[in-house]
């Protein structure tokens, strides 16, 4: 049913929607940090500054664990490709038949 190209959109897709959820966490990570550093009273020149080894460890573990492709989604992204090709498929017997029909 799949061929070698359908498998490498859909892959594509899907190391698409892990970077973006990555991209979001790691921004997200830094807006917290820097209202943080607001809400106590510090610059933000002082609130700048490297994270020990196991802060860094522990911000990629985190980022990590919530970039990862969930079922649900895995599953959406596949029936959405499916959806499209069979769309491509019937575009040529929808056209005839909306002629036909008129």
């Amino acid at each position: 049913m799949y061929d070698e190209r359908d498998g490498t959109l859909i892959t594509q897709k899907l190391h698409d929607l892990v970077a973006a959820k990555r991209e979001a966490k790691e921004n997200e990570f830094s807006a917290n940090f820097f209202a943080r550093a607001q809400n106590l009273g510090v610059s933000s020149q002082q609130a700048v500054r490297k994270l020990t080894r196991e802060q860094e460890t522990a911000k990629k573990r985190q980022i990590q664990l919530e970039s990862r492709v969930r079922f649900q989604e895995l599953s959406d992204t596949i029936l959405e490709y499916q959806l499209s090709e069979h769309a491509l498929f019937l575009a040529k017997f929808t056209r005839q038949f909306k002629q036909v029909d008129r």
